[in-house]
């Protein structure tokens, strides 16, 4: 599994909403804090854009 890591000490973090939090060093912040590569791994974490917005919850448009 892929850990979120802190940019302060490298410690995994624990993430709350958008938040994140260092159980080690006690650093903490929101998640666009983080380090790009720390980001890209949490977006892939989610499922990408949309992580709350899976396929068979879309309305189907009209004309489509």
């Amino acid at each position: 599994m892929t850990k979120i890591r802190c940019p302060h000490c490298g410690s995994p973090v624990t993430v709350r909403g958008r938040w994140w939090e260092c159980g080690w060093c006690g650093d903490c912040g929101q998640l666009g804090s983080l380090h790009p590569s720390e980001r890209a791994k949490l977006n892939d974490l989610r499922g990408g854009q949309a992580a709350a917005e899976k396929p068979e919850d879309r309305e189907e448009q009209p004309g489509t």
